[in-house]
């Protein structure tokens, strides 16, 4: 049979024929056994029922990601935990190793401050503290009058005569051995940033009497056989005023920020 001969005897169905198929094609039989349902009901209510699905998978990733973020993990594999102030880049890691560092630009020096010259108090060594105290004040170094209760001076101060950058240190004492240092150093002019690596989390960008301020808590384990930082090592605010340093710090980890920040904003 070839396809002339098929040509010749094709034939148009009967109208009522046509029209009982369409009709069959067009009704979606009830129950179990729709299988053409996909086309014309099944699509559109299947799309009703993800939606409120769709809707809670991107909820609960959104909020995974936010937990991810938050934690020191993440933290530490982020790029951008970078903290500068004049003369000085902290930045936030896991390992107190600084190789392959590289900071961003060097921030100059604050316009609210005053370059001071390097100066050298004392004979060299340690000094009385009251000594040490009104040589420093005499160059015009600050210096807070008490820390704390229950912490008195130490009988002597370093003065660090001869070090291009080291001013003086002075330190007073609790009966409990805790420590309050306040240390004061001087930036060469064109000197490089220097970059100081911190543990994740533990910096506070913060103020001293309007200059910018870090808060520091903790400090790399000394008897850590992998460096961990602890945070209840010390406690430090360092702020620049001009091309001078300061950096208050305490081994006592009951101070808070408040409390480092009360007694650096009183130095005179």
């Amino acid at each position: 049979m070839n396809d002339d001969f098929l040509e010749i005897l094709r034939a148009e169905p009967r109208p009522e024929f046509a029209d009982a198929l369409w009709e069959r094609l067009s009704t979606v039989p009830p129950g179990p056994e729709r299988t053409v349902s996909m086309t014309t009901v099944s699509r559109p209510a299947q799309r009703f029922t993800l939606r409120p699905m769709i809707a809670g998978l991107l909820i609960l990733l959104l909020a995974t990601a936010g937990t991810a973020a938050l934690s020191p993990t993440a933290r530490a594999a982020c790029a951008g935990l970078w903290h500068n102030i004049t003369g000085l880049t902290i930045h936030e890691q896991s390992t107190p190793n600084i190789v392959g560092l590289t900071p961003p630009s060097p921030v100059g020096p604050n316009s609210a401050g005053r370059p001071l010259p390097t100066l050298e108090i004392g004979a060299g060594g340690p000094l009385p503290f009251a000594v040490a105290a009104a040589e420093h004040r005499a160059h015009g170094y600050k210096l807070p009058d008490a820390v704390a209760p229950g912490f008195a001076p130490e009988p002597m101060a370093s003065a660090n005569a001869g070090s291009l950058q080291g001013v003086s240190e002075f330190r007073w004492r609790n009966q409990a051995g805790f420590l309050v240092v306040f240390d004061v150093s001087v930036r060469p002019e064109g000197q490089a940033q220097s970059i100081s690596p911190v543990g994740v989390g533990s910096v506070t960008e913060t103020k001293v009497n309007g200059y910018p301020a870090l808060f520091v808590e903790g400090d790399w384990s000394m008897t850590s056989p992998s460096g961990e930082w602890d945070p209840n090592a010390l406690r430090r605010v360092v702020w620049y005023e001009g091309n001078v340093e300061y950096q208050l710090s305490t081994t006592d980890h009951e101070f808070q920020i408040e409390d480092l920040l009360r007694i650096a904003e009183s130095a005179h």
